[in-house]
């Protein structure tokens, strides 16, 4: 399965647990990727170009 960017909004990306998380200048300071196989939330860290897990929750804000 290829990764989307999420409905959602402009910074919420899904995809699988498999799948390779996008790196690439798409991705912008602080934008969350969820698993949907999971119900894991990542968060990106621009500084470290990681994808850091936030938990099973939606990281604050990311809904309201």
């Amino acid at each position: 399965m290829a990764v989307v960017s999420g409905g959602l909004s402009r910074y919420m990306w899904q995809g699988l647990s498999s799948d390779v998380k996008p790196t690439d200048n798409r991705v912008g300071v602080n934008d969350v990727f969820f698993e949907t196989d999971t119900g894991r939330y990542f968060l990106w860290n621009l500084k470290t170009a990681t994808w850091n897990v936030s938990s099973f929750r939606p990281p604050m804000g990311l809904l309201q």
